[in-house]
C-alpha cells in the first residue's frame, strides 16, 4: 500500500501592472485583508486584497517553482525588521554629572 503525500500547490506568480521594473513576485504572507509579495528587483511589498495593480502572470510550472523557491529564500534578507522598544536606561550626559558635582570654595 502506498501512502500519498500531499503536494504543495504550485505557487502563483504576479507582477505590478504599472512597475514592470519590479520584476515578478510570489506571495510570501497572506492576511485576511492584505498579501505580502516578494518581488525580484525590489524585495518585499504589501498590498490590500483586490488591489488592481497586482496581476497574475502566466509562467510555466517549473519556472514558477524555481522563482518561488529563490524569492522566498532571499526574502528573509530583504524583509524589513520591526524595531523593538528599547529596555535600556537612557544615558546620563557627562555635562549634567559635572554640573551636579560640588564646587570647591576658593
Amino acid at each position: 500500500m502506498t501512502i500519498a503525500t500531499p503536494k504543495r500547490p504550485t505557487p502563483r506568480v504576479f507582477a505590478h501592472a504599472n512597475r514592470a521594473d519590479w520584476g515578478r513576485a510570489v506571495i510570501s504572507d497572506e492576511l485576511p485583508d492584505r498579501k505580502t509579495f516578494v518581488f525580484e528587483n525590489v524585495g518585499v511589498r504589501t498590498f490590500m486584497n483586490g488591489s488592481p495593480v497586482i496581476i497574475e502572470v502566466d509562467v510555466p510550472q517549473e519556472e514558477r517553482n524555481a522563482l518561488a523557491a529563490a524569492l522566498i529564500r532571499e526574502s528573509g534578507a530583504v524583509a524589513p525588521k520591526k524595531k523593538k522598544a528599547s529596555t535600556k536606561k537612557p544615558k546620563v550626559a557627562k555635562v549634567a554629572k559635572a554640573a551636579a558635582a560640588p564646587v570647591a570654595a576658593s
